[in-house]
This record gives structure tokens, C-alpha cells and sequence, in this order.
């Protein structure tokens, strides 16, 4: 049976057919407790929905949504830039229903989402690429009262984003969710 699934494995990965798939439309990982320290942000008061830059705390810059990239590039969600104009510009979009945020870039009008498909290095890269809001584009906002920084959770894979900062020049701030634990590649300023 093992070397059966094994061959079978090896020959649908030679076609490109992976047995990687997407969640089912709107499932997420059960939710975890926020971490010691972190409250978990409900969006139904409408407080934190709406317009905002997204500053990640470990480089200082904020977050922009590339639209000059082409292909799988194109939407890559980056902590890269010194001020904030049009491209570093979101709308949180609360959804009570599945008690989540989308993350929406004003200039592009497209929701970020994390590419759960994508192999190896580029596992749960961000992407504002989304027209409409799925499994993928679910995020769970996190708040630390004590220093006043956010943190987000896919909730596709039940990782935080990151900010990667020790990539190359390319690779540089791109939002990853693929940590388990907080810290402060994990952490944004919201304004």
C-alpha cells in the first residue's frame, strides 16, 4: 500500500498534478488562543475596519502591494517603502461571519491572500491578487495593548505574517504566513 501511494505520488507530480489542494471555501483552523500578551481583535464595532497603512515594526517601512511586477510576482505584499501613498494604502474588511479580515489594497481593489499552493521558499507568500474573499483571504487581527502592535493570522494555515528581512534584494519585506509564534518580523503598527 505504501509503496502504491508512493508511485502514485511520483507519477502525479511528474504530470504537475499535485495532492496539495486549497481549504474548502470557507473553512478555517480552528481558533487557537491568542498568544500571552496579544487579545484578539473583533471588528464588529467597526473600530479598526476601514482605511489604514500598515507598518511592519521590524523594518520601519511600510506595506505595499507591488503593481509593477508581472506574473506570480504581480501583488506581492512588501514591507518596503518609506512613506506611504497610494500603494501603501488598505481597507480592513471585517466579516462577522467568519469572524475575519480581508485586507484590500485601495489601488489595486484586490484582497490579499496567502498562496498556500505555492512550493518550498514561497509557501504562504502574500498577494493582493483576490477579487473576491475565500479561505485564503481570511486574516485574524491581533492586538498587544502593551506595545501597541498588531499581528495577523492566516487563518487558512493558522500562521503569521511575517515580514521577511534576510532574503535577497528581491525577496526583501515580503509578508509570509508561515510563522508559529510572535515576534517582531510578526509585528505592525496600524494607522
Amino acid at each position: 500500500m505504501k509503496r502504491s501511494l508512493m508511485t502514485l505520488t511520483l507519477l502525479l507530480s511528474l504530470l504537475g498534478i499535485s495532492l496539495v489542494t486549497a481549504p474548502p471555501s470557507g473553512a478555517r483552523p480552528a481558533a487557537a488562543a491568542a498568544p500571552a500578551g496579544w487579545t484578539v481583535v473583533d471588528g464588529s464595532d467597526g473600530s479598526v475596519a476601514g482605511f489604514h497603512t500598515i507598518r511592519s515594526a521590524a523594518n520601519n517601512r511600510y506595506v505595499t502591494a507591488e503593481q509593477n511586477w508581472n506574473g506570480d510576482q504581480y501583488g506581492w505584499v512588501r514591507a518596503r517603502s518609506t512613506t506611504a501613498d497610494l500603494w501603501e494604502q488598505f481597507d480592513l474588511v471585517w466579516d462577522a461571519s467568519t469572524a475575519s479580515f480581508a485586507i484590500r489594497s485601495r489601488l489595486s481593489l484586490l484582497y490579499a491572500a496567502a498562496e498556500l499552493r505555492w512550493p518550498d521558499m514561497y509557501y504562504g507568500v502574500i498577494r493582493a491578487r483576490s477579487a473576491t474573499v475565500d479561505a485564503w483571504e481570511r486574516f485574524t487581527l491581533l492586538y498587544n495593548p502593551g506595545s501597541g502592535r498588531y499581528a495577523l493570522q492566516s487563518q487558512a494555515n493558522g500562521l503569521y505574517l511575517a515580514a521577511e528581512l534576510n532574503g535577497y534584494a528581491g525577496w526583501y519585506g515580503v509578508l509570509q504566513a508561515r510563522s508559529s509564534t510572535i515576534d517582531t518580523w510578526e509585528e505592525f503598527l496600524l494607522a
